[in-house]
């Protein structure tokens, strides 16, 4: 019987042991795998958090050179407007660089062939030969008067990230290019230190939350080659196959060891966020922390294992469940609730036997990944407060654009050629005006004047040798008037000349001087010939609170079209026929 009870023992013993190993193993594996798997989720969560916050910041900085692109790209283009390309001179293209803070500025013919540029080695470059992208996005352009601004992405040849504009003037069979190192461009607009750390320590992870991320890179495909944002000048040779996997929405997962690489393509649910087409982004996490706890474990269920056997099999029944198989439940138990992530609770066993060591093991255990995880929520409120501060930032931009907004309104009342105020702007100062007369009971005149004979000038010598004598009419008449008054271009060869507090014989007087400081004016034309124009003006006075701005305008259009009539070249005053 005692042999049975023996043979008894030992078989229970056995697959009683076997048992609770296998349990144990299966339960502790599954604990590390949802602990893996949710620390990756986490972590690439808070990637895809920073890599918005990258692209947002990034792309204030990206609207900002492209602004100045722009601004460089218009100051070039009517510069340049009445050259050839071969009248486009070395010395212009160094001093608007110089100017502008540009890296470099290339004009390309039709061919696409860069003939004139401040970089001598791209000299002779064919651009089109570069990328069939190339061709498709600038060839429009030519003559077209239209821009056309790369996305700031790292160079398919060397992975420098610099920005490149193109401009294709009204007209003409060459493109104007201007290029902005990103770099540089920081560093002289915000600070070397703001570079490095936009650049260089924005994806380190010195937080204690992300510290099982020992590589993080996040990569560009252009067309020639796949490069790293993260780490400037390198890229990866993996072949097209491997990303065509990742477009499809594959994600490649690598295990070697405690080590897990992941690949995947960047695919962020935010409306705003456009600039994840083309990038990846490969994560490597180091478990080995974590690896070496669960090889405790295993280790200790096989220990476990040979003392149960030995204990129940030489012992007996009752010092086998007293001693082995509750506490080897209790060490279970927690296990389970470790894997439902309950890692408070200790396991508190007695003695200083090898369940003793294993039980510490567990707790310890226990306690980092608590000790992570609050972390992790700790830095998350740092993130959030990170995340404050930006958004303090991006309301300084937005004031910024504010003022923008305020310069593009005073673009749009004054005209363009000649500088003046626009009939836009002109209407309404003189609403102000009749306001202002309510209360002061102060008149105002306006003067109408037209350039005589001016259509005999554009026909004889083109529009660009009248639009050069509308804007030394303009200078002449600026130059002219009190500094309270206001000189508006009306239309066509017609100007407004706005008098505050001006009565008509005011008005009448200094009519007269324009008219014949005008006609004194010797205007030198662009073929070097000299020509004298004569104006004719028609004057009115808002002096009456029940008249309208159309009647006085209408007042003022009669007296022009009367001296018009009777000669030209004369002063006519508004009269109010009698009834």
């Amino acid at each position: 019987m005692k042999k049975k009870i023996f043979l008894y023992i030992f078989v229970i013993v056995f697959f009683t042991s076997i048992s609770i190993t296998f349990v144990r193993n299966f339960y502790t594996e599954k604990a590390f795998e949802e602990l893996f798997d949710n620390y990756e989720k986490f972590a690439l969560k808070k990637l895809e958090d920073r890599i918005i916050l990258f692209y947002k910041l990034t792309y204030i900085i990206e609207s900002e050179v492209k602004r100045l692109s722009k601004n460089a790209l218009l100051y070039m283009g009517n510069y340049f407007k009445d050259k050839d390309i071969n009248e486009i001179s070395d010395e212009d293209l160094i001093r608007i660089k110089k100017k502008f803070k540009i890296i470099d500025i290339y004009i390309i013919n039709r061919e696409g062939v860069i003939v004139k540029t401040t970089d001598k080695v791209d000299l002779g470059l064919n651009i089109f030969s570069i990328s069939s992208e190339f061709k498709e996005n600038l060839l429009p352009i030519y003559g077209s008067g239209k821009m056309f601004f790369e996305r700031l992405d790292p160079s398919a040849n060397t992975g420098k990230f610099n920005l490149y504009s193109y401009y294709g003037l009204k007209g003409k069979d060459y493109l104007i290019e201007t290029g902005v190192t990103f770099k540089d461009y920081i560093i002289n607009r915000y600070s070397k230190a703001y570079y490095d750390y936009l650049m260089n320590d924005f994806f380190k992870f010195k937080d204690k939350e992300l510290n099982y991320i020992v590589s993080l890179d996040i990569y560009h495909r252009a067309a020639r080659k796949t490069w790293s944002i993260v780490h400037k000048g390198k890229y990866t040779d993996k072949p097209d196959s491997f990303f065509n996997k990742l477009q499809n929405g594959k994600v490649v997962r690598i295990k070697k060891g405690s080590r897990i690489e992941i690949w995947e393509k960047i695919t962020v649910n935010d409306e705003d966020f456009n600039w994840g087409a083309g990038k990846y982004i490969n994560v490597i996490f180091d478990f080995s922390p974590i690896y070496k706890y669960k090889r405790k474990i295993m280790i200790s269920s096989f220990i476990i294992f040979v003392m149960a056997f030995v204990f129940f099999y030489i012992i007996s029944l009752f010092i086998f469940d007293k001693f082995f198989l509750k506490r080897l439940f209790i060490i279970n138990k927690r296990i389970k609730e470790i894997a439902r992530g309950d890692y408070k609770s200790k396991i508190r066993i007695e003695g200083k036997d090898e369940f003793w060591q294993i039980a510490k093991s567990i707790n310890k255990m226990a306690a980092d990944i608590d000790r992570v995880m609050t972390q992790l929520k700790n830095q998350t409120k740092i993130l959030e407060k990170k995340v404050k501060e930006r958004t303090k930032e991006l309301k300084f931009k937005n004031d910024s654009l504010t003022k923008l907004s305020k310069k593009l309104d005073y673009m749009a009342r004054t005209d363009y050629l000649t500088g003046l105020t626009n009939r836009r702007g002109m209407l309404r100062k003189i609403k102000e005006e009749k306001t202002r007369y309510k209360r002061s009971k102060k008149p105002f005149s306006l003067i109408l004047l037209d350039i005589d004979d001016f259509k005999k000038i554009n026909d004889k010598y083109g529009h660009d040798q009248g639009d050069l004598v509308l804007k030394k009419l303009a200078e002449t008449l600026k130059n002219r008037v009190r500094e309270q008054d206001t000189v508006c271009r009306w239309g066509g060869e017609e100007f407004l000349i706005f008098l505050p507090e001006t009565t008509i014989e005011g008005a009448k007087i200094l009519a007269n001087k324009l008219r014949k400081k005008v006609e004194e004016l010797e205007i030198k034309l662009l073929n070097k010939k000299s020509i004298h124009i004569t104006i004719t003006l028609g004057i009115s006075v808002f002096d009456d609170p029940d008249k309208d701005i159309e009647n006085i305008l209408k007042e003022i259009d009669l007296a022009l079209y009367k001296g018009k009539k009777e000669g030209k070249n004369r002063t006519i005053v508004f009269q109010k026929q009698k009834d």
